[in-house]
């Protein structure tokens, strides 16, 4: 609607289309899962480059904050210049035993799996593909509220959990919700599933000729 106010081009939204088959078959790869002190508590994994825009430094000073009222075990998957510094962090609040950082893997759908629910803490993202991924493994998603792609699949909170990006005060009280909510976990999770199957489990190939051949 903006582009034609303003510049007077005429837009179709054509979303990702997803292999929802092959995640999941993906998914089933043996791996070598990561143990850590007490494998009892619920597990959250965060999916990314490491770098200053995914803002993993603050994931990890909330989970620190929280560590005596609520109990989580992090995953942090992924690589890049914040490796180092997160390694440091981790080391000097003595959480060692409850997060652990694996690097880059080509298939992350096993880990994703593993593990009880996803979080996302970008300061910005386009269209954050991974939220996407875990619904498709039945995983609840948790996102900060930046610009874009994260409230869109979100919705209002319909389909998981947005808290305001960089603050600690709301995603403690976002995990408090996420601990003691079970059953609407399970509905934020069933409208996911519908989400995406409604918007990403088409061929969208029509969409994409009709945009390119415009009559």
């Amino acid at each position: 609607i903006r582009l034609k106010k303003i510049f007077g081009l005429n837009s179709n939204l054509v979303y990702n289309n997803l292999n929802i088959k092959k995640i999941k078959l993906l998914s089933k790869k043996k791996i070598k899962l990561v143990r850590f002190k007490n494998s009892n508590l619920k597990k959250i994994i965060i999916v990314g480059r490491l770098d200053k825009n995914k803002n993993h430094k603050f994931l990890v000073e909330t989970l620190n904050r929280i560590s005596k009222k609520l109990k989580f075990n992090l995953l942090i998957l992924g690589s890049g210049p914040e490796k180092n510094n997160l390694k440091q962090l981790i080391y000097s609040y003595g959480l060692n035993d409850k997060i652990k950082i694996i690097s880059y893997k080509k298939n992350p759908y096993p880990y994703i799996k593993a593990c009880d629910f996803l979080i996302l803490s970008s300061f910005y993202e386009g269209y954050p593909n991974v939220l996407i991924e875990a619904g498709c493994l039945n995983k609840l998603i948790i996102s900060s509220s930046c610009k874009t792609g994260p409230k869109e699949i979100i919705n209002n909170n319909k389909n998981g959990y947005l808290y305001k990006s960089n603050n600690y005060k709301s995603l403690s009280t976002t995990l408090e919700k996420v601990n003691s909510n079970k059953e609407k976990n399970k509905k934020k999770i069933i409208n996911l599933n519908r989400y995406i199957t409604k918007f990403h489990n088409i061929d969208n190939s029509k969409k994409y000729l009709d945009f390119i051949f415009v009559k």
